[in-house]
């Protein structure tokens, strides 16, 4: 089975990501270690760990995903890979793949705001599930 060029490179950069990530954990390890009597060595173990569980579907949607997009735009990324969520679990997601946003509560006010006015102008739709909105894609 041939490969195309943009498939190869995307392979390559989600295996870039899970080195990264394998960097972070053998980092913590070493900080953990090298601060042995600051930290409880239970709460350094799941850093030391061999087998690396990734979620390869959050990899692909972190590379696919840009920070400089509108809100909207972000909603409408994050339902389309979720299927369906209130504004929290939206903004979660968000969070789990932007590392550029500092502000968690301001996010999930943005975010809680853009949805209600999506709905509003009939961009996505919403159930209403106790006294939440659930969102999802039209």
């Amino acid at each position: 089975m041939d490969l195309t060029d943009e498939q190869v490179l995307a392979q390559l950069k989600v295996r870039r990501v899970k080195l990264k990530m394998e960097l972070d954990r053998v980092e913590v390890a070493i900080k953990a270690f090298e601060n042995i009597g600051e930290i409880n060595i239970l709460d350094a173990m799941p850093y030391m760990m061999e087998d690396l569980e990734v979620d390869e579907d959050l990899l692909i949607s972190t590379l696919m995903y840009n920070p400089k997009m509108t809100a909207e735009k972000k909603v409408i990324f994050t339902l389309s890979k979720i299927g369906k969520g209130d504004a929290s679990d939206i903004t979660e997601y968000i969070l789990r793949i932007d590392g550029h946003i500092k502000d968690t509560k301001r996010a999930f006010e943005r975010i809680t705001y853009v949805c209600s006015r999506m709905f509003k102008s009939g961009k996505i739709t919403a159930e209403r599930v106790g006294k939440k909105n659930v969102y999802m894609l039209r």
